[in-house]
């Protein structure tokens, strides 16, 4: 096995899964390395973020610990969103059976402008998922409670599916996970929906008058 170290530096070359970006120069997503572990690491200790994912104080050497440990998998792939060029937020598919289906989660953003960019994330991600890994059916769970969240994703073409509902604790606390859906053929749809406003958030970023 290689060295943690290795493992999760992606220009390094260490390993077989190497660096990809998906998405426009403006806005795009990434796969993760510990390029991002200070901003990862930064956000997912952001209290205000954790009422809706169990929340512990997360030190550099975990989250490299953890990554590592995913780029052992075949069935995950963990992004970093990336506007203007700045970091913008965390998003995973996971859980991939490879033509058949995987779970989208993950997706932490900052409480601040940045968060206007979950659309073009969401859009990415969806993307990604049907068109390069060719999935028939993406999945999603929210926590009961997250109206915000929930409402974006039905907003964006989603659909409530109980089959990916589930119980679990949150932060010690019983919670319950509504589960959402998205089949292959309903996701022209959603990219109709969607593609308005995200081919604003995806075009280049005007340059400035020096």
């Amino acid at each position: 096995m290689l060295r943690d170290q290795e493992t999760i530096d992606l220009s390094a070359l260490c390993i077989p899964r190497l660096p990809l970006r998906y998405g426009t120069e403006s806005c795009y997503i990434t796969l993760t390395d510990r390029t991002f572990t200070a901003d990862t690491v930064a956000l997912r200790n952001t209290p205000a973020l954790g009422k809706y994912v169990n929340h512990v104080e997360l030190a550099p050497e975990d989250h490299e610990l953890w990554l590592a440990s995913q780029f052992e998998r075949d069935d995950a792939l963990n992004f970093v969103l990336i506007a203007g060029q700045r970091f913008a937020g965390t998003l995973s598919l996971y859980d991939i059976q490879h033509g058949k289906s995987c779970e989208y989660g993950r997706l932490m953003m900052p409480d601040d402008g940045r968060r206007i960019y979950a659309l073009a994330a969401e859009m990415l991600c969806m993307s990604f998922a049907f068109e390069i890994l060719g999935i028939q059916a993406l999945y999603c769970v929210v926590m009961e409670g997250n109206n915000s969240v929930l409402n974006f994703h039905l907003k964006n073409g989603w659909r409530m599916d109980a089959r990916y509902e589930r119980f679990q604790k949150v932060n010690g606390v019983d919670a319950h996970l509504i589960g959402l859906s998205v089949d292959r053929a309903e996701w022209p749809k959603c990219f109709a929906k969607m593609r308005p406003l995200a081919k604003r958030l995806l075009a280049p970023t005007p340059m400035k008058n020096s």
